[in-house]
């Protein structure tokens, strides 16, 4: 048998998604047809069969690594990079489905940064030599803003560019996603306090990111690849405040869950 070497290493986490995890898939195989891939998949130990279900999607698919593991979302990331074996890194994320423009984004990528230590996010996707990655220490152990800790790390040396076209569809509701992700109903009510508390204590981590104009530093490093519309909004700069308002914070979304029903 010829031995695979792919072109890119598809690199994410999951955790209870397994009803997305093949329309998800299969979305990724759709928008990077012509460009041999792996794909390394660390699941948090989900509980709605989500390892079970990719476990079945590796007989079919083989180059689908899969590894659980209780961990936080940085950490999982950073564990699915070790694993990579191609020399670039594509981030996605499980609950996303992928459209075309993906494909379009990674064709450019190579035509403009290939061979670059150049790191280039996109809206739902990024792409990252693998070098790079390591050098600056790749995700940390954060459950949020994993991200934006290694941008801010990568764009202090000149590394980071983004692009904000949407390149999938998240299938979160809205008012679930990003800091308000413990409000997702596929999570128990003791998993959504305990990521109340993660992300009080991985906000106040990443205090001095969040005070920095977050805006202008994406906007000051974004370029337009010509592969779709560019978004005139994308993350900015969150407010931290004092432990008090930490605290605030804590007790307004606990008392929402525990408020809520069973």
């Amino acid at each position: 048998m010829t031995e695979f070497f792919p072109a890119i290493s598809v690199c994410t986490t999951s955790y209870n998604t397994a009803h997305a995890i093949q329309e998800h898939l299969r979305s990724l195989r759709d928008s990077l047809a012509g460009f041999p891939f792996e794909y390394v998949v660390v699941d948090n130990n989900s509980s709605d069969g989500t390892h079970r279900a990719l476990a079945d999607l590796s007989k079919t698919f083989l180059n689908l690594t899969v590894i659980s593991r209780r961990c936080s979302r940085g950490t999982g990331r950073q564990l699915a990079a070790r694993l990579a074996r191609a020399s670039t890194i594509l981030w996605v994320d499980t609950d996303t489905v992928y459209r075309s423009t993906l494909g379009l984004l990674v064709k450019r990528y190579f035509e403009i940064f290939g061979g670059r230590d150049i790191a280039l996010q996109a809206i739902y996707a990024g792409l990252y030599p693998k070098s790079l990655w390591f050098a600056v220490g790749g995700t940390r152990n954060l459950n949020y803003a994993e991200d934006l800790d290694l941008w801010i790390r990568l764009w202090t040396l000149g590394k980071m560019r983004w692009t904000p076209v949407v390149v999938g569809d998240n299938m979160k509701p809205r008012d679930a996603q990003n800091s308000d992700d413990f409000r997702y109903s596929r999570y128990s009510k003791m998993e959504q306090v305990r990521r109340v508390l993660r992300r009080e204590a991985d906000i106040w981590r990443l205090r001095e990111y969040y005070r920095m104009d977050l805006e202008s530093v994406w906007k000051t490093s974004a370029i337009d690849l010509g592969i779709d519309k560019l978004e005139t909004e994308w993350f900015s700069g969150r407010p931290v405040g004092s432990l008090r308002d930490s605290a605030r914070r804590m007790r307004r979304d606990l008392t929402q869950i525990l408020s809520g029903p069973v």
